[in-house]
């Protein structure tokens, strides 16, 4: 099969497209023909040597790629829900989504809903889920800010806040303003002219999804008791969320807090994600599309932080 493969850590000339064996299913995985992918930070930090987990990804050559949408094709011993055949999507937590085929285990995959495109369910893994589990603990009524609101996790970070009865003030660039408020903003606020952390108040969470500010310039945006979220796990984060959690009780008491906040995939939280695109409480967040042959390309988009939505790669069109 023709999958993207890392040779060796390193910016330039370490990714392309090679002929490797299809892997075979083991116990309780499936087998996914794969028709679209998308792209994630984690692939080109890993491309980099930067990731954080990459101790856990194996050492190259290794296949990148983490969300995925396609058909299921092959099924190990002990799988009890999926059948040949399913149209499904998912997260390939250790990588190998860029290809023909993943395999993935059965718990890290959902049936995706006929109203909901290949490449949407493919943009909604680790982003969707990374939003979701960001945005727990919310109630109607709550104001939520979202900084960094026209990218991956924004996009559904914004969506997502509003399916909960939320209002939500929206943070991106001047020009993403009429995607931030069509996606379901109720406030936007243009970085590039005003400082969030200046002009705003009372937020009941702050969820920063690109870690470009902080739990110190958040602290009088937040609400007595709110809590500033970011999935960016730098060493600062880290502390100030260990510190907090301790001043606060461990969430027994009303004060600010840090909480960072990962993706772990399970097929409840994807059901649950496709249900709100397959009722149109949200919809598609898919900013630019790539051929697999261009991935190079759609990482330097990435790089940017300055996306509209998910970037698609069409692997099954390129294979």
């Amino acid at each position: 099969m023709k999958a993207l493969r890392l040779s060796k850590y390193g910016k330039k000339d370490v990714i392309s497209i090679k002929d490797i064996p299809r892997p075979e299913p083991g116990k309780k995985q499936v087998l996914v023909q794969v028709h679209k992918a998308s792209v994630n930070p984690r692939d080109w930090l890993l491309q980099e040597g930067r990731y954080q987990f990459k101790a856990f990804m194996g050492r190259p050559p290794i296949t990148l790629g983490s969300d995925f949408s396609g058909r299921v094709a092959a099924l190990g011993k002990g799988v009890k829900n999926t059948r040949v055949g399913d149209e499904v999507f998912g997260l390939a937590w250790k990588m190998g989504a860029f290809a023909e085929f993943v395999v993935v285990d059965e718990a890290a995959i959902a049936p995706r809903p006929r109203n909901v495109a290949p490449d949407i369910a493919a943009a909604i893994p680790c982003a969707g889920q990374t939003a979701l589990r960001g945005l727990k603990g919310l109630k109607p009524g709550n104001c939520v800010l979202v900084n960094g609101a026209a990218g991956g996790v924004g996009s559904f970070a914004i969506q997502f806040a509003k399916a909960m009865g939320c209002h939500v003030t929206a943070v991106a660039s001047g020009r993403n303003e009429g995607f931030c408020k069509e996606i379901g903003a109720d406030e936007f606020i243009n970085y590039e002219t005003t400082s969030f952390s200046k002009s705003t108040r009372g937020q009941d969470m702050v969820f920063d999804a690109v870690g470009r500010s902080s739990f110190v310039k958040c602290r009088r945006v937040l609400a007595k008791g709110g809590v500033y979220v970011t999935p960016i796990p730098t060493v600062p984060n880290l502390m100030q969320a260990i510190k907090t959690a301790v001043l606060s009780g461990f969430g027994l008491l009303r004060t600010r807090r840090v909480r960072l906040v990962f993706a772990r995939t399970s097929t409840e939280q994807l059901t649950q994600i496709a249900g709100w695109y397959s009722e149109g409480i949200c919809q598609s967040t898919v900013g630019s599309t790539y051929p697999l042959a261009d991935v190079a390309q759609a990482f330097a988009e990435s790089k940017t932080w300055k996306t509209r939505g998910k970037i698609v790669i069409n692997v099954a069109d390129d294979a």
